[in-house]
């Protein structure tokens, strides 16, 4: 097995035969299966390549039969983001609970998202635990049981909406460890883009029992490149298009259309019309831009975005509630 157009040998991809084995190549991008006579459908996979299937290939007894194939490189890749190794204690027996941020500074347009966490608890089963994405919305990942066996830690646990698990305190054995469904779906964060500060939420709902949040990991798939013009073409003109979400806390994006190269700024105003954020300022290529509003730092009330280029001027009003 190469790939297509540079006969590289691809190493580690799985060769599948509808209904039956599968074989995974190895040095020079080999691979053997033994097969009964007979014609098949034969699938080859490979990290960063798209699908390849031969069909009705003929397998004749006591003879050997090839079967090459030659992958595209896919446009969809996953991309892991790694938060900080430093631990945040999470507080005990505590409704607040204990975030741990990973701000993603790539623009890229989410197909799929993934989560790897690592928590130190003497009893993990207290925990709910929740990723919150930059625009606010947030996905629970593991909801602590009625009764709460005992059992301490998460190691490498994934949370990923295609495992074959879903994740349950009460059927599992500390510590958790391997890939498990979430409670809730991660593909909320299907479709929106990538940039800003995601969070890892924990929430200690019992006492007598601490740990921290250590290392988490963000996996996203995503296409290659980075967001850049999003719509079908150049925009037609300047548009400041509406945050979403709104109200929001603390986070919501902001999209806006330039339909040419040229300077422009997008500054966010309090309700007295002091400055307190410059979310893009400078050269902007023509097509569709994201901006996310970290309002972290603010306190809850009525704020304005204002997008200026040339002679155009948009304002909106954003209501930021904590």
């Amino acid at each position: 097995m190469t790939a297509f157009g540079t006969g590289t040998p691809i190493v580690g991809a799985t060769v599948q035969v509808e209904g039956g084995p599968s074989a995974t190549t190895v040095a020079g991008g080999a691979y053997t299966m033994s097969v009964p006579a007979g014609t098949y459908n034969v699938t080859a996979s490979a990290a960063n390549y798209e699908d390849d299937t031969s069909t009705g290939v003929v397998v004749v007894a006591s003879q050997t039969t090839t079967s090459n194939f030659e992958l595209l490189v896919s446009n969809i890749v996953t991309t892991n983001y790694t938060s900080a190794a430093t631990p945040v204690n999470i507080p005990d027996d505590d409704d607040a609970g204990a975030t741990k941020n990973l701000v993603i500074n790539d623009d890229f347009l989410i197909d799929d998202v993934d989560v790897t966490v690592n928590i130190t608890h003497t009893y993990i089963s207290d925990l709910d635990l929740y990723l919150v994405a930059p625009w606010g919305d947030s996905v629970q990942l593991a909801e602590d049981p009625t009764t709460f066996p005992p059992g301490a830690n998460m190691t490498n646990c994934r949370f990923d909406d295609e495992a074959a698990t879903e994740f349950d305190y009460t059927t599992g054995t500390p510590p958790f460890t391997g890939s498990f469904q979430p409670f809730g779906e991660l593909e909320a964060f299907d479709g929106f883009t990538s940039m800003g500060t995601w969070r890892l939420r924990a929430v200690d709902n019992e006492s007598a029992d601490v740990g921290t949040i250590g290392i988490f990991i963000i996996h996203i798939t995503h296409e290659a490149e980075a967001v850049g013009d999003r719509g079908e073409g150049i925009p037609t003109g300047f548009a400041l298009h509406e945050a979403f979400p709104n109200p929001f806390n603390p986070t919501t994006r902001i999209d806006f259309d330039v339909p040419v190269t040229t300077n422009a700024d997008l500054t966010i105003y309090n309700s007295l019309g002091q400055e307190v954020a410059t979310l893009a300022s400078g050269t902007m290529n023509a097509g569709l831009h994201t901006v996310y509003f970290d309002a972290s730092s603010l306190t809850s009330g009525i704020y304005f975005a204002q997008l200026r280029a040339g002679n155009f001027v948009s304002t909106q009003k954003l209501v930021l509630m904590k």
